[in-house]
């Protein structure tokens, strides 16, 4: 009996994890964004954000490639 009731447990969590990832939305960024990129080695570091006419988002850039 208790073999059964594991076993019935573990099916009612495997059926609800694969239900979450089956349903789960893809991530969407909700706000402005910004890129900092730096390099340790020339102790530089750059910053571009969003409003910059030369900010580009990435998924734009591949779909013009």
């Amino acid at each position: 009996m208790r073999l059964l009731r594991l076993l019935r447990r573990l099916a009612a969590l495997a059926t609800v994890l694969a239900l979450t990832w089956f349903f789960a939305p893809s991530a969407v960024a909700g706000g402005p964004t910004s890129v900092l990129i730096t390099s340790p080695e020339s102790e530089e570091a750059a910053a571009l954000y969003y409003a910059n006419e030369d900010y580009e988002p990435a998924s734009g850039a591949a779909r013009r490639q």
